[in-house]
């Protein structure tokens, strides 16, 4: 009978092991198709969970020798720290092994003795790696897996933090490709092309609606003077300083986009002329009362909304048309268009 108990207890554990490895190729394809990196992380953790069989699972990265938590599932179990001096004393300890197995924190020297802070007794560690061997950080189960043979949960947690290590490495480079796409290099604010994904987008969205959509264009007054005059690398940093302005005043309530030369534009969705225009005026004092310039600088500005079934040109062209007329009226200005 003994004899037949260990082989139904090897089936088993085979069938267990195979279901484990089914679920890290799923992960793994999953987490390779996704951009978000919030999203990413919480898969990487509910499949560590599956893979250890413990509920209680964390990410961690690793940043100037310091662990940054990134998500923890189930955090609240007794409101332990899941981050205390000897968890992090055997976090060090993978970093060198790459995988980690701890049935007990005190006996094996983690944990001082008389210690009763610690999380759990138990941990299971592995280290995620860059291709090119830097260490990225940790996944950690605070627990005792439900695979009981060691070798076995050793080399499963291997196998899944080298493939959710590369692919991880992969959608973090891919997200920095589609980002370097989108965003002009000067001045840190999205580029010309971005502008009109964005707002054909955002178009569409109010279509069949009673939101609006509002429309910035700002342009800097006298900027070839300016160039003319101090040069270009001032130039640049009068467009630096700008770009940060503007994001400083608009924050979350739009888009800011470089249209092109010393030109940018604000996308501001849901918001109606007059949040338009009073966006604009905050605008043009911030940078009338910036003084990182080697002279005085100002911005003119048009501004523009349009609702439900509105065509892209009549937008751009009412907010161009209404910049024009700030320029034409004594500049540093705001004004309002008609669509």
């Amino acid at each position: 009978m003994s004899g037949k108990h260990s082989i139904d207890e090897r089936i088993n554990l085979l069938e267990k092991i195979n279901e484990k490895l089914t679920n890290l190729n799923w992960i793994t394809a999953q987490i390779a198709g996704e951009q978000n990196l919030d999203t990413i992380y919480n898969s990487i953790v509910n499949g560590f969970e599956q893979i250890t069989g413990i509920p209680k699972c964390g990410l961690f990265k690793l940043e100037d020798h310091n662990y940054k938590t990134l998500i923890v599932k189930n955090k609240d179990i007794n409101n332990v720290p899941v981050l205390c001096d000897s968890v992090v004393r055997a976090f060090n300890t993978a970093l060198k092994d790459r995988v980690l197995l701890v049935k007990d924190m005190h006996t094996e020297g983690f944990c001082p003795e008389g210690c009763y802070d610690c999380v759990t007794t138990d941990l299971q560690v592995c280290t995620l790696y860059e291709s090119n061997g830097n260490p990225y950080g940790v996944l950690c189960a605070y627990g005792k897996s439900d695979i009981p043979d060691e070798d076995t949960l050793l080399m499963i947690m291997e196998l899944y933090a080298m493939q959710i290590g590369l692919t991880l490495e992969n959608v973090i480079l891919n997200s920095k490709l589609v980002s370097l796409s989108i965003t002009d290099a000067l001045t840190g604010l999205y580029n010309h092309r971005y502008f009109y994904e964005r707002i054909e987008r955002e178009l569409y969205n109010i279509r069949g609606t009673i939101q609006k959509l509002t429309l910035l264009m700002l342009d800097v007054d006298d900027f070839k003077s300016y160039n003319d005059t101090f040069g270009h690398p001032e130039g640049d940093i009068v467009l630096k300083n700008i770009s940060l302005l503007v994001k400083s005043v608009v924050g979350d309530k739009g888009v800011c986009c470089r249209y092109g030369g010393e030109e940018m534009a604000v996308i501001m969705p849901g918001a109606m002329i007059d949040e338009g225009v009073e966006t604009g005026n905050k605008i043009c004092r911030a940078i009338e009362n910036c003084d990182n310039f080697k002279r005085k600088v100002t911005v003119s500005i048009g501004v523009a909304t349009v609702g439900s079934y509105a065509v892209l040109g009549d937008l751009v062209r009412s907010a161009d048309n209404a910049l024009y007329k700030a320029k034409s009226e004594g500049k540093n200005m705001v004004v309002a268009g008609v669509c």
